[in-house]
């Protein structure tokens, strides 16, 4: 079991203003970053998913592997379609030479939009995606690894763009150059668990990086609210009646699912009740910001409330599956 010390290693502080002020987030909310655009029918939407196509597009992102090429296509594509509904209305100004045949005219185009920098994209197996960024991601300036906005952000935006003209399922990695930085998108229904964690310490180990990705995450979102969320213990006092500022353990008793516990205080009676429903989504929902080795996760209250979630690529989903507790 992981326990929760009232003060906790800090992480690396974000740079970037929080993105909401609010403590209640919903599963809406986490959609709400993917950009919706109309499916282009085009050659390259016939082809088999199952081929390569002979030679990959003209572009700086080097491809590798069973349909990487044909996965940038679709992502040129969707791009181009984006930028056409969107002309005149924020940073779509219109000037550009649309349509882009390649991501570095898209990234000439839109400079400061961090999916025109990706070096490569890899394919170790069909529906799995390996993208690892430039070192210069962010407009030419130096690049911060650790940015929310541009590591999950990129893994979710890249699974929603491909993923609209590919069959079958997907999965989308998104990785720093050094590898010290990723996030994971969408799930493959034939994932192997031979490397999944097994002993205590192990499990131990695999909470904590999952604690860490949560941790992370609410940094990001309330650093503009909190001055920074390094500790549970920064959270609590931040908001006093939210139940996430509450938490005593983050265990996980078997690989893919972790179980939270919470004790009583100030949240009871308060606008976060049921405390454990509340919870469980928000947090399934922060830590697959990162990772979507979370099968399913449980809080359970000082008094014996709980519920459960399930992980689904949209964030998560109700289940009636009981725990292993």
């Amino acid at each position: 079991m992981k326990r929760v010390p009232m003060l906790l290693a800090a992480v690396a502080a974000l740079m970037f203003a929080g993105c909401g002020a609010s403590p209640e987030e919903t599963n809406d909310a986490q959609s709400s970053a993917r950009t919706e655009a109309t499916v282009i029918t085009n050659d390259a939407d016939q082809q088999s998913s199952s081929e390569e196509p002979e030679s990959s597009p003209a572009t700086d992102v080097v491809t590798e592997g069973p349909g990487a090429a044909e996965s940038l296509e679709h992502l040129l594509t969707t791009l181009n379609r984006v930028y056409k509904d969107n002309v005149g209305n924020g940073n779509f100004s219109g000037e550009c030479d649309a349509p882009f045949a390649t991501l570095e005219e898209f990234r000439e185009c839109s400079p400061d939009d961090p999916i025109a920098y990706l070096d490569t994209i890899e394919a170790p197996r069909q529906g799995e995606l390996i993208v690892t960024l430039l070192p210069d991601s962010w407009g030419g300036g130096e690049y911060d690894p650790d940015r929310v906005f541009t590591v999950p952000y990129l893994a979710e935006i890249l699974h929603g763009y491909i993923g609209r003209h590919s069959d079958g399922m997907l999965q989308v990695t998104t990785t720093t150059p050094d590898g010290e930085y990723q996030a994971t998108h969408g799930r493959l229904p034939t994932a192997t668990n031979s490397d999944a964690p097994t002993s205590e310490a192990d499990l131990e180990a695999w909470a904590d990086e999952r604690f860490d990705d949560w941790l992370r995450s609410m940094n990001f979102t309330y650093q503009g609210l909190c001055g920074g969320v390094d500790s549970v213990a920064d959270y609590r006092q931040c908001v006093p009646d939210d139940p996430h500022g509450y938490i005593t353990s983050f265990e996980a008793p078997v690989a893919g699912e972790i179980v939270v516990r919470i004790e009583n205080g100030p949240w009871q009676g308060g606008p976060y009740v049921p405390a454990a429903q509340f919870m469980a989504g928000n947090m399934m929902l922060k830590i697959a910001s990162y990772s979507n080795d979370v099968d399913l996760l449980t809080v359970i209250t000082e008094e014996g409330e709980s519920h459960t979630v399930q992980y689904a690529p949209s964030g998560y989903t109700e289940t009636t599956r009981e725990p292993t507790l």
